[in-house]
């Protein structure tokens, strides 16, 4: 028997067809494909004019490679070079970074840690490279070379300090935002809210890498905004008066204190502070010189019931308080975030804690890990819940003042207040909508002129007509001979007609004689 081909063509150019239907040409339905990561090329890197040049590489914060006026870091790699991540002692000056066709200069910049984007900067992977600082007095702690894809997540492009803060933590030491307050920061960073802290102590003269630790920590909670540090040095005490005279010591008077927090909130306009226990938590000087400071400054920069809305709207609306005995509320830090894989808030402060290895001798190291102040018995597993801790509670607080009113769920710090970017998102929102209301406005008025002028036309129209009318009628009904003007023409024309149909009837009858 022979088979006919044409419905075996038919349903192959159907299949085809959608085949082009669902797949469309270019693989628009695949999913993009996640960029791999990016290969480490640090072992490239060659230091000149550096004094210990291989503490640059060895990935101890804690060391630093020295630069001369002649330093200068030439790396070679057929892949090419897409960043490079450093940390320095100080604050970098200007970096110049040439491959020997062109040259790209960074800025000078207060931040220790940052990434230089030679892909964007070149518009291509350089691949063979030199880098200089204008000034090389910076020191460099650790630097790392990257083909191009996907930066590890400790490479760190900071913002500078924020102009609006959502919430702005005012921390004693560069290790408390990650124990007392623990929870707090990640767990507003993973709502996208913008977060600044500022720091009473500046450990840069006697323990410079306690910044080191500090900027990782914060970066591994989420934090974007680069810390403010105050110029005050880190010394204990054990009372608020015992804090100002050490600071007294120091050349520094309370006034200043309280001066760096209203700075600090005019400069970031926070909604929110949030700072230490009055009582220091365990009894700290400086905890309690932070807190103490925050109630002196909150005339300056809270928002009143005196002041204009516009005055209100860039100031501080709520203050609160770890401990805080009145207007208590407790916070839940154990619940998984989506933004960091599924670890909850006061897990990823606790891996922040990780970050500051210089005080892993403290108690501090049990009590985040081990909800104890003393050594933890053998065996003992390590806590996962910021609510095991049994003293010193991350989770509680108390509201100190508010312009807002008063806290009813006692679930969130935000309570009655409204993001930055969800205001911003009204302001468009409104504005889109006054804007769409102003172009209907205006269309309905070009439709309402034009109704208005198409009657008037039609209108005009019709009077003309009407007075048309009015003249024929009134000229026939007077006998007017001028009126019938057009009635003779018809009655002469179609008489010249009939005498020339009859000459030429008498011309044939004529012809036929």
């Amino acid at each position: 028997m022979r088979i006919k081909s044409k419905p075996l063509v038919s349903v192959t150019l159907i299949g085809l067809l959608a085949l082009l239907l669902f797949f469309p040409a270019g693989g628009a339905a695949r999913p993009a494909r996640a960029l791999s990561p990016a290969e480490d090329l640090s072992a490239d890197a060659v230091l000149s004019g550096a004094q210990g040049p291989s503490l640059a590489l060895d990935r101890n914060h804690r060391t630093a490679a020295g630069l001369t006026a002649g330093f200068s870091l030439t790396a070679e790699n057929e892949k090419g070079y897409a960043a490079i991540y450093l940390t320095t002692e100080k604050a970098a000056s200007e970096i110049t970074v040439e491959d020997g066709q062109t040259s790209r200069s960074f800025p000078a910049t207060s931040h220790l840690h940052q990434t230089l984007d030679l892909k964007a900067a070149f518009g291509y992977l350089p691949k063979k490279i030199r880098l200089t600082f204008a000034d090389p007095g910076c020191g460099l702690t650790d630097v790392w070379l990257f083909s191009d894809g996907e930066l590890p997540s400790f490479c760190q492009d900071w913002s500078e300090p924020a102009e609006n803060a959502d919430l702005l933590l005012i921390s004693a030491h560069s290790d408390d935002d990650t124990l007392f307050f623990a929870g707090l920061l990640p767990y507003y960073t993973a709502r996208g809210l913008t977060v600044q802290v500022a720091y009473l102590t500046n450990h840069t003269a006697t323990e410079n890498y306690r910044n080191h630790e500090l900027l990782n920590g914060l970066w591994e909670m989420g934090v974007r905004c680069y810390p403010i540090l105050s110029d005050f040095p880190d010394l204990y005490s054990e009372s608020l008066d015992a804090a100002k005279q050490v600071l007294a010591w120091q050349g520094y008077g309370y006034d200043a204190v309280v001066d760096f927090v209203v700075k600090t909130a005019e400069r970031t306009h926070p909604q929110l502070i949030v700072t230490h226990d009055t009582a220091g938590e365990y009894g700290h000087g400086a905890h309690m010189l932070a807190a103490q400071a925050v109630i002196d400054a909150c005339e300056k920069i809270a928002a009143s019931p005196d002041a204009s809305a516009e005055e209100n709207a860039r100031k501080v609306q709520k203050i609160y308080f770890h401990l805080y005995g009145e207007n208590r509320i407790t916070m839940n830090w154990d619940e998984p975030l989506a933004a960091f894989g599924g670890r909850t808030a006061f897990e990823v402060s606790q891996d922040a804690f990780a970050c500051h290895k210089s005080q892993h001798w403290t108690w501090f190291y049990n009590w985040i890990y081990y909800g104890q102040r003393g050594d933890p018995w053998q065996g003992m597993p390590k806590i996962t819940k910021a609510a095991d801790i049994p003293f010193y509670s991350p989770c509680e607080y108390g509201l100190y003042y508010s312009a807002v009113g008063a806290d009813e769920e006692k679930n969130d710090l935000f309570e009655h207040l409204t993001t930055y970017a969800d205001q911003a998102a009204e302001a468009k929102r409104k504005a889109d909508e006054e804007s769409r209301a102003a172009e209907e406005s205006r269309l309905a008025e070009e439709s309402r002129r034009a109704e208005e002028s198409r009657r008037a036309e039609e209108s005009r129209i019709a009077e003309e007509s009407r007075r048309e009318e009015e003249s024929r009628r009134a000229a026939a009904a007077s006998g007017d001979p001028s009126e019938p003007k057009e009635n003779k023409t018809v009655a002469a024309v179609l008489l010249a007609a009939a005498l020339l149909a009859a000459g030429v009837l008498l011309f044939f009858n004529f012809r036929k004689r």
